[in-house]
């Protein structure tokens, strides 16, 4: 685990932050079966002037990603999918820390097997490459190399900051400190820029959800883990519904170059922070870009 210091600039103002980075703990409450407004909020939801939910905020998630773990003594049997997320029975971490021993591949083997939803479909004729790639992960992952983690990989924004017309995401990334500026004026897609790893954004409200499309993306990104590849073809629809002081992400991807059906990941739910020390905040220590040097240290395909 390393501490990665960072720095952008949004229009007139710059960010760094610290960012702690561990590939198997997602930071959020996986949301299941639940839709966005099941569950009534503790406090109203707050509207901007033009009568949409206002999202401005620091959004964060808790430790875990909604995995609990059964042990024996001080040792780790297995893992089982948290049903109540809401209920966090980890204050101390100790869960946590008991889950940085556990073998990547083997938990999300299990998760997968329990839940084969939590895949994409690949084309029969690519699931040999898929397997490759995860075989190879440590040599192949562009996001072990340095590479910006692109849409939809990244996941939900640490920080919203909604204006009339338009949204800003900023986000924690250990490979840099994306951000995006999402329209919300009715603009088509850009059909002027060059595929990126965060792709053409463009946002339009369907009653209080905010749905961001996503096109024009570069191949040089996973979806996640495990060889997970898509093509220049991706495109992600992204869903955040505010419910009070909760904030409802949902990620569905199409790309008929490479999956059979569209994939989605389970909704997760975000909390909103008003704790000054989670806040992304300006600093005078800015660490160098990402630079790759573990790679030639590695002996074997042992990864997350």
């Amino acid at each position: 685990m390393r501490l990665r210091l960072f720095s952008y600039t949004v229009r007139t103002g710059t960010v760094a932050v610290a960012f702690f980075a561990a590939q198997f703990i997602c930071g959020i409450h996986p949301a299941g079966a639940q839709s966005a407004n099941s569950t009534p909020a503790a406090v109203a939801t707050p509207h901007a002037a033009d009568g949409h939910p206002d999202l401005t905020g620091l959004w964060k998630g808790t430790a875990g990603g909604g995995f609990y773990l059964v042990t024996e003594g001080n040792k780790v049997q297995y893992l089982q999918h948290n049903q109540n997320p809401d209920v966090l029975d980890d204050p101390n971490l100790t869960k946590t820390r008991a889950l940085n021993q556990v073998e990547g591949q083997e938990r999300r083997a299990e998760s997968y097997k329990k839940n084969p939803n939590l895949m994409p479909s690949y084309k029969p004729e690519l699931l040999a490459k898929v397997h490759e790639l995860e075989v190879h992960e440590t040599e192949m992952d562009p996001a072990f190399h340095c590479h910006p983690s692109g849409v939809p990989r990244v996941g939900p924004p640490r920080q919203i900051v909604q204006a009339p017309g338009l949204l800003v995401f900023l986000y924690m990334s250990e490979n840099g400190a994306p951000y995006r500026v999402i329209p919300t004026d009715g603009r088509p897609h850009r059909t002027d820029v060059e595929p990126s790893y965060m792709g053409d954004s463009i946002g339009h409200w369907e009653g209080d959800t905010l749905v961001v499309d996503v096109n024009r993306f570069n191949d040089d990104t996973w979806l996640s883990n495990d060889g997970w590849f898509h093509s220049t073809k991706m495109h992600v629809v992204e869903r955040f519904t505010r419910n009070g002081n909760n904030l409802t992400y949902q990620m569905t991807v199409e790309d008929p170059e490479v999956l059979t059906t569209s994939w989605a990941k389970n909704p997760a739910t975000l909390k909103l922070s008003t704790d000054p020390a989670d806040m992304i905040s300006d600093a005078t220590a800015i660490e160098a870009p990402c630079v790759e040097v573990d790679s030639q240290h590695i002996v074997n395909h042992d990864h997350l």
